[in-house]
């Protein structure tokens, strides 16, 4: 969700600058616009890759918006609990399968609209090229005539080089142009008793369309807003990248000769065509768009406007200064809004001595104790309770974290005091600091990440114990084949970032089980309950690592349930959005019914 928010706020962000430049580059050529916004949806469809491939920055965010959504039932806990007692049960129960009492994800479930609307989006733009495609094999291709010797000297003395297929279809309205690499010209029917003038005014617009290549960059422009469906500065871009590309054309078919008043008058008569009849929605470039066509008229009769072309200096200077920023935001990473500083673990700092002062006032002030807590990756602990607590006894104080993860405590009489912390799903820590009047002692504190807990039950009946029957099998050192096989098919390998990260910390989002195998009961043991305990850490791959017994039981009851545990497999838990290992408790009871 993180990565989906980022790319979502970046290609906002970036698509208001392109429509930003726009409106400052109001008074240039129309040309020059529509490469300011056709620069800009390159640049939006890039982002994605600059988020995942290029090193980043970071940029301030409020916590509370990167903060993942606990999808397991497993436990972090801080302290361990004492074992929970067993409950009866018609079978084994697995507490933590991946496959039940998930917690509702409002996160995954936006997840689902998004991609639902995208997909929606893409079928729809689909389905357009599919009908254009189908339309253009019914079509009649035009091989000879004026239209066809029209366009051959048109395309020729723009320096088209790709043979431009001229056809014409059965529908009395339809004109538009489409494809890059095989540039189609779609014809009405009854174009061919066209006048010369309104054939030479149609050809010179689309084929200045084919030579800009508006149409890659219009199908760039949809693939885009399909995409981010929900982005309304997309949607805002795509009509305006258009409307702006008409607008170029028009320029280009004025700068070649025609008058104003005639190409206007030509394209009022086509579009008085097309309204008598509308024609199925596609991604085809229609010439005569209605809801354009009023402000092209107006474009077009106005002598003031600028109409020059793009030169290449004009080309590269735009797409140099849109690309540099949206890279600058592309590779901007979501954080908080504090980056602390790295300093030694203890400082001790004189309070500056006062000079001139009356002999009442010449007794040192109380000493200080402050410090900030860290996550082990350098994040920040805003909102954790800290207490400092007297060795010898007296009064304790309590404070909260900053936003910035720092904490403070003045005044105090020359001692030691026990420094604790408190904060969901890390480690409590106590630390002893002395205190001394006139110093203060600056602490920077790193909080381990707390400790999974899982508890099952197996529930054996005693008809079962058979001396013929084999014993549980023994532990092995190393995982089991089911588990290699649920870590091979999980994907890549997962990537830690630096030690140190800054920005807001704590953000923790809890592993869910992917892979479970029961515990078996054990044979050749006597029928009474007992309990199994077991310590291990979960790696950032979610496999076992140094999974070992902790209770002391007999030993067939050791290996059942070390046999069965080393073939478990979870998510990776996640702190900052990166996996981390976690250490974990298991703890396994078996009990007998007849």
């Amino acid at each position: 969700m993180t990565l989906l928010l980022s790319v979502t706020l970046k290609i906002g962000l970036i698509t208001l600058v392109g429509l930003g430049a726009a409106v400052i580059m109001r008074r240039q050529s129309a040309a020059l616009r529509h490469w300011a916004l056709a620069t800009t949806m390159f640049c939006c469809l890039c982002v994605p890759a600059v988020e995942l491939l290029l090193p980043s920055w970071s940029i301030s965010l409020p916590a509370s918006w990167l903060t993942s959504s606990v999808t397991s039932s497993l436990r972090l806990t801080s302290n361990t609990p004492a074992p929970s007692p067993p409950t009866e049960s018609a079978a084994i129960d697995a507490s933590n399968d991946g496959h039940t009492n998930r917690v509702f994800s409002p996160t995954a479930l936006l997840v689902g609209i998004w991609i639902g609307g995208a997909i929606a989006g893409l079928v729809l733009l689909n389905v357009g090229l599919l009908r254009l495609r189908s339309l253009a094999a019914r079509s009649e291709t035009v091989s000879a005539g004026p239209w066809r010797s029209i366009a051959d000297d048109l395309a020729t003395r723009y320096g088209i080089r790709r043979h431009v297929r001229l056809l014409k279809c059965s529908h009395p309205t339809l004109l538009a142009t489409w494809g890059l690499l095989r540039p189609t010209i779609l014809l009405p029917e009854g174009a061919e008793n066209w006048s010369t003038d309104r054939i030479h005014v149609v050809l010179r617009h689309e084929l200045a369309h084919i030579l800009r290549g508006d149409w890659a960059v219009s199908i760039t422009a949809d693939v885009l807003r399909a995409a981010y469906w929900f982005n309304p500065l997309l949607w805002i871009a795509c009509r305006q990248l258009r409307h702006e590309g008409e607008r170029a054309c028009d320029d280009f078919v004025l700068a070649s000769g025609v008058s104003a008043s005639e190409y206007a008058t030509h394209l009022l008569d086509v579009a008085r065509e097309s309204a008598r009849r509308r024609h199925p929605w596609s991604p085809a470039i229609a010439i005569a768009h209605r809801s354009m066509l009023e402000g092209r008229v107006r474009a077009m009769l106005n002598a003031r406007l600028n109409r020059e072309p793009l030169t290449t200096l004009t080309r590269a200077t735009t797409f140099a200064a849109i690309a540099a920023v949206a890279v600058s935001v592309g590779v901007a990473t979501l954080s908080g809004s504090t980056t602390p500083v790295v300093a030694p673990d203890v400082r001790l700092i004189q309070q500056p001595s006062q000079t001139a002062t009356p002999a009442a006032q010449t007794q040192a002030s109380g000493g200080t104790i402050e410090g900030v807590l860290y996550d082990q990756f350098g994040g920040l602990l805003p909102g954790a309770s800290v207490r400092l607590t007297p060795v010898a006894g007296g009064g304790a104080q309590t404070s909260s974290t900053s936003r910035s993860g720092a904490f403070s405590f003045g005044g105090l009489a020359a001692g030691d005091y026990e420094l604790s912390t408190d904060l969901p799903g890390f480690i409590p820590l106590r630390v002893v600091i002395r205190a001394e009047p006139g110093q203060t002692v600056r602490r920077y504190i790193a909080v381990p990440i707390g400790t999974l807990e899982e508890t099952i039950q197996v529930i054996c009946k005693a008809s079962d114990l058979s001396a013929s029957r084999p014993s549980a099998p023994g532990g092995s050192a190393t995982p089991g084949a089911a588990q290699r096989l649920v870590a091979g098919a999980r994907g890549p390998e997962p990537k830690t970032p630096a030690t140190f990260t800054g920005g807001i910390g704590g953000q923790i989002k809890v592993p869910r089980k992917v892979s479970h195998t029961n515990p078996t009961c054990p044979t050749g043991v006597s029928p009474e309950s007992t309990v199994v305990k077991l310590a291990g850490r979960v790696g950032i791959d979610g496999l076992f690592t140094d999974l070992h017994e902790v209770s002391s039981v007999a030993a067939p009851y050791a290996a059942s349930a070390l046999e069965a545990t080393r073939q478990w497999a979870f998510t990776p838990t996640l702190l900052n959005g990166a996996p981390v290992e976690v250490n974990i408790n298991v703890t396994i009871s078996y009990s007998w019914s007849n």
